[in-house]
Parts: structure tokens; sequence; C-alpha cells
């Protein structure tokens, strides 16, 4: 790990950005602003605060789809893509400002706004030492046919790898995110993915959950499938699994560690991930 990456981080400056709720469908926007060293990303709502921490991870109806934190009446959803943003982006410690609501700006369904604000606002250094986890022996977590694979490294790439029984199929995917340009440019682009129900009522129903799918298929930003062809238009041949990548990302932020090694995902989860994140921000503490 190069020695500047050994530093907290914060923004330079503030950002802010407008978008459409996954589950309200309501405009909402986020102010992003700089924060000491030590105060992690901790999102603001009209409730209160609340701290990207695994400890804050609630259980709801909508855990198998996203990443929702809860603490003393303020929650927050969708929390994984913003969180994938400024863990890739490389940035420690921030204020996110919520103005309104629960449920965070889905965008586009992947982290490229926010990763491109970062870039675009700044990261500077803070005299505090980043919470490394160096991985110094082979680990491995699982659930059921999942797993995810920690071993020792000189610097933090991630492989993975996913299996459908579709037109997804198996696909790979390896990517050095020492550099935060990497993440910009080969991570932050990729969005969600799900497939398209056999019955339309059944689009119905995932509409009323996701209140920012378009009333047809093909004009979702979400990546629509069936069991033979893609019905969006693809931005990488294999951005399902990169996007697997930007959820473990998002979800990892939730240990409070920056980690020095390399992380193997085999059809990875948020449970899973969620599971990862806790086990190594237990172990350091």
């Amino acid at each position: 790990m190069k020695e500047n990456n050994l530093l907290q981080t914060t923004l330079k400056s503030k950002f802010s950005l407008t978008g459409l709720g996954a589950f309200t469908g309501k405009k909402v926007t986020i102010n992003c602003y700089p924060a000491k060293a030590d105060e992690g990303i901790v999102f603001k709502t009209e409730k209160g605060k609340v701290r990207a921490d695994w400890r804050n991870v609630r259980e709801s109806k909508r855990h198998y789809h996203t990443t929702e934190l809860a603490l003393n009446g303020s929650s927050v959803t969708t929390t994984e893509h913003i969180l994938s943003a400024f863990y890739g982006m490389g940035v420690d410690n921030v204020l996110i400002e919520i103005d309104k609501g629960f449920s965070l700006p889905i965008f586009d369904a992947s982290a490229r706004f926010v990763a491109q604000k970062i870039k675009n606002t700044g990261v500077k250094h803070l005299d505090t030492p980043r919470r490394i986890f160096t991985v110094k022996e082979p680990l491995i977590y699982r659930q059921k046919e999942s797993f995810i694979f920690l071993v020792p490294g000189k610097d933090f790439r991630v492989h993975a790898m996913i299996d459908f029984p579709n037109i997804i199929g198996i696909q790979r995917y390896s990517v050095n995110l020492e550099k935060t340009e990497n993440y910009l440019k080969e991570i932050s682009f990729a969005r969600t993915f799900f497939s398209k129900p056999i019955k339309k009522e059944s689009w119905e129903n995932y509409r009323r959950e996701f209140k920012i799918l378009s009333d047809d298929y093909a004009d979702s930003d979400i990546i629509v499938y069936d069991e033979k062809k893609f019905i969006s238009k693809l931005r990488f041949k294999n951005e399902p699994v990169r996007h697997k990548i930007l959820d473990f990302l998002g979800d990892f932020a939730l240990s409070g560690r920056r980690i020095k090694g390399e992380i193997i995902l085999y059809k990875p989860s948020h449970a899973l991930n969620r599971e990862v994140a806790k086990a190594v921000g237990k172990l350091i503490d």
C-alpha cells in the first residue's frame, strides 16, 4: 500500500446531487460535506444521524435486495451504491445529508454520478492514520454455495465470479483498486440487474416496490434480462459481475476499514458481504 494511502481522507469541499429514491420515486437531494478524521461516513436524515457501520445494519423486507441502516429512529436505505463510490474513490470521512425521507437517490442504479462528483470535487488527506486491515493469512466466509475469500497481497485487488442459469451465465472480472481511477472507469458505471418477470403483472409488483422503474423493461436504468437475451443495452459485456464488485465495496465499507490484500468473490450477496464486513470490523475492534 502506497504511503499516501496510509492517511485518512475527506472531501475538499461540499457537493450536492439530486435523484429519485429507489423505493419512493420521490426527488431527494444529498449534500455531501467534508468531515473530520475518525468520523467515518455518516448519513444525516430529518430524524438524526446514522453512521455507516456494520452494527447499524437493519433487517427488513428489502434486506435481500439492498443494505439498510438504522439508529435511534433514523434510517436510510439503498446505501450500498453511494458507500461504494466513497470507498472506491478513497474517501474515509464524509457527512451525507439527505434532505427528505429515508431512500437515498438511486440515480441510474450504478455509482458513477457520485464517483464522478468525488473526482471533480477532490479528496484531501488528513493527519490521521487510516484503519487498515492487513490480511496475513487466508480467511474464508461462506453462505450456502457462495463464498468470499481474503488472501494476503501487496495491493488491494478484487476478483469476482458469478454463475447464473440464464443469459448472464458465468462471468469473471478482476480489478486492482489501489488506484481510484480504476474504480471510476471500470466499476462505478456498472448497474444492478434482475430478470424480466414471466407475467406482466409481476413487473407491476416490481414497480410498486422499486418506484424508479419505467413502464417498459427496455427503458429502465436497471439491467433487465430474460433467459435468452439482455433487454437493456449493456455498458460492458460483463457488467453484472462488475456490479457485484461495486456492491461488495459498498457493503464492505461498513467494516470501517481499508484492506491490504486480495479478495475473491464467488456468487456474492448483500448478506454475505455484510457478514464479511462485520467479521473484519470485529477482528480489529
